[in-house]
Order: C-alpha cells, then structure tokens, then sequence
C-alpha cells in the first residue's frame, strides 16, 4: 500500500517538471515569429528562434508572451506542446490597405474643409463607409456629416490639427507614403494608446525609424489628376545602435485635369533614432513638404454641361501666358524628437517634442467693386 501511495506522488511531480514547447505564430498568416519573448510565473526569460519555438523545463504553470508590434498575453500551458498564436497591435508596419494617398484633385476648392482630410483612415474597417469614402473623394466624404475637425490626427503621439481651426493639414506630409505606413487608429469614441479619442475617432502615425523595412524602395507613377508625375525614393538602413530612414518625393504637372491648374511639390523626410540601451531609445523625425499649385473653381451640373468635366473658371492669358489666379503655397516644415523608455515589460513611457514653423497662403483676383470677373458668376 505504500509503494501504491508513493506512485500517486511521484506522478504529479514528474508533469510538473516536464519540458513543455511552445510555439508562436502570427494569428492573421499563420507564420512563426522569433525573437518572441516569454517570461515565465517564476521569472525567468525565453525568447522564440527562427521556427517560432523555444523550450522551456520547470514547474512552469504561467507565462507572459509579449513582441513589439503585437499585443501582450498571458497564457497557461496545457501538455508539452503549446502552440500560441498572436494579434497585432492596432498598427502595422505592413498594413497598407488602411492608408490613403489624397490627391489635391480632392483639395482644390476655397471650402473650409477643402485641404482637410476627413476620417477615412478608419472607414476601410466598414464596406460601406470604405466605398462611399473612395467614391466621393477623401477629403468631401463626412462620416455621419462630422467635420474633419472632429477626427484627431496625431504624429508619435502629439496631436497636429492646426490650432486655428481644429483641422489636420494634410499638405504638411503630403507625398510620403512609404515612411507614413505605420500607423494606429481608433474609430470614434474608442481609445487608444495615444488618445482619447475623437467623435470621428483618431489616427496617430508611427514615425519612428527603427520600424522600418530596411532596403531602397524606388517608384514612379504618372496620373491624370492633380499632378501627372511622381518619383518617390526611400532608403533605410542600420549602423550598430543606429537607425537611419530618407525619403524624398516630387510630384508636378504643367497642367492636371482641370484646365489651368498646375502642380508643384516637393517633400523630404528624415529619420534617425539611436539606441541608448536596451531600455532607452531616442528618435529624431525630421518631414519638409513644399506645395504650391493652381486651385479649381467648384461648378454647377449647369456649368459642366455649357462648357466641360474638366472646366475651371480660375484661369485666364496674361500677356501670352496661362495663369491661375488662385494659388496656393504652403511651406511648414516639422521637426519632431521622441524618447521611448521600456521601465518594464507591462509599462512603457514616450515622451514627444514636436516643433513646426513655416507659412501658407492663398491669391485671388481684386476686383475692387468693379464686377466679377468670373466667366461662370
């Protein structure tokens, strides 16, 4: 009866100090992630390989599995084989659906809400509101009629709606997109790392430079809208504890879609980010946008149907030229410095200085009390 007794202990002891295999994957494709870090109820700390696996022997009941980029859970292990799988954050680095490439196509009448972007950076989450959005344009569709005054805009946490008005001027970063595709949002209400929220909801980019893929990326492309040309070159690359990103863009046409509207930008981004230690990293961001185009006139059904689609009332010859006489030109540069502290593996603080200057402006004819001189007034 002893032996009998002594089995029954002897059991439970050898389950509790058998080896267990864990085994991570990413829950959207199914692929292992390494370097996924697994920190035991007792303290100790693993880390994924290249399989997404690791071993781990002990009385071990509980562990934390975290990795940046993906949201931190605690797990019981169950056998000897766990296989986990985990989300992403609300951010990815390769999520490129959610991110909008406006046009000034969008952004080319005197409206209050012409140069502002609304909440589309959270409609391709509903099939109607990512249709509506695309078809009516981005910067004219209101999601429940909310302004753009109403969806919070931030960069590494900072909020850059203008202060005047409320509003995000979205020319400020316009034709930077491979270094503005980390990103995370929040729809209406909804909280997220960065903000409370908005009533059309929030987006904050991700500007910091070690998150990006290292490589050259080269693109061309030629539309038939505002601009008809675009070149957009990005460089990332790495150097012991340092990280470096360059990103320039131009885009120009001598004349878009509507008559008389001529385009010119240029757009520049810099980023470097140094590692102190493994706890303390320091971000420098440094974005310069230079735009200055010719507007179109906003036309009636009975304008577009005396004259074209493509009819603007703003231009006009001047001694053998073409010009517009409304232009924009909008030049503010950003610079902004980012420190990120790891206190812990369930805490973490980031601490952003954001610092713009530059100016903007808009021309239109005086006619000084004489009559309009507008063809379709």
């Amino acid at each position: 009866m002893r032996q009998i007794q002594f089995l029954f202990l002897l059991i439970p002891n050898l389950l509790l100090s058998q080896e267990s295999t864990i085994i991570v994957k990413d829950a959207s494709t199914s692929d292992p992630i390494s370097q996924v870090q697994i920190e035991t109820n007792n303290g100790e700390i693993f880390f994924t390989d290249e399989d997404g696996k690791t071993s781990i022997s002990g009385n071990i009941s509980e562990v934390t599995i975290s990795k940046e980029g993906y949201v931190t859970i605690n797990k019981f292990l169950v056998g000897e084989i766990n296989i986990i799988e985990l989300e992403t954050e609300i951010f990815s680095s390769d999520v490129e659906s959610g991110i909008i490439s406006l046009t000034d196509f969008d952004l080319s009448d005197d409206s209050n809400t012409s140069d502002f972007a609304s909440g589309l950076l959270s409609s391709y989450n509903d099939v109607f509101q990512s249709i509506a959005a695309y078809q009516f344009g981005p910067a004219r569709f209101r999601q429940r009629g909310y302004d753009s005054r109403n969806n919070k805009i931030l960069m590494n946490g900072v909020e850059v709606n203008k202060i005047y008005d409320g509003r995000p001027q979205w020319s400020n970063w316009g034709g930077l997109n491979d270094v503005l595709r980390n990103r995370e949002y929040s729809v209406g209400l909804e909280k997220s790392r960065s903000a409370f929220g908005g009533i059309n909801g929030s987006t904050n980019f991700i500007l910091r430079t070690s998150l990006y893929q290292k490589g050259l990326r080269v693109s061309y492309s030629s539309t038939n809208t505002s601009y008809t040309n675009r070149v957009l070159a990005t460089y990332s690359t790495d150097y012991k504890n340092w990280d470096f990103t360059f990103s320039v863009s131009r885009r120009w046409a001598e004349e878009g879609h509507f008559q008389g509207t001529f385009y010119d930008a240029n757009s520049l981004f810099i980023g470097i980010e140094n590692k102190i230690n493994d706890n303390h990293s320091i971000n420098f961001s440094g974005i310069y946008a230079y735009n200055r185009r010719g507007k179109s006139s906003p036309n009636t059904q009975e304008v577009y149907d005396l004259q074209s689609e493509n009819y603007n009332s703003y231009w006009g010859w001047q001694n053998g030229m073409k010009r517009n006489s409304r232009v924009k030109k909008l030049e503010e540069p950003i610079f902004l410095l980012t420190h990120y502290w790891d206190i812990s593996t369930k805490s973490k603080l980031e601490t952003s200085l954001f610092y713009q200057i530059g100016s903007m402006g808009n021309s239109r004819l005086n006619y000084s009390n004489g009559p309009n001189p507008d063809p379709s007034y």
